[in-house]
């Protein structure tokens, strides 16, 4: 639960400050996948894939919300 808050905490202040979604998502979503990558050469660390998809699933939270407050 506290890794999908961190994401909607991101999401949201980029969103604030007049980011458009594509971005608001993909830049996020390139600094995680690019970690869960490098963790691919760490011994002992195994990548998860589902942070990239919480991310996602965050990024259509907050956009369901933001089109009923409007």
């Amino acid at each position: 639960f506290g890794k999908l808050f961190l994401f909607l905490a991101v999401i949201w202040g980029l969103r604030e400050r007049r980011i458009g979604w594509v971005w608001a998502v993909i830049i996020p979503g390139a600094i995680l996948a690019a970690g869960e990558w490098m963790q691919q050469s760490i011994p002992g660390r195994t990548p998860e894939s589902t942070d990239v998809v919480m991310l996602l699933a965050a990024s259509v939270l907050l956009a369901l919300c933001e089109k009923r407050a409007a």
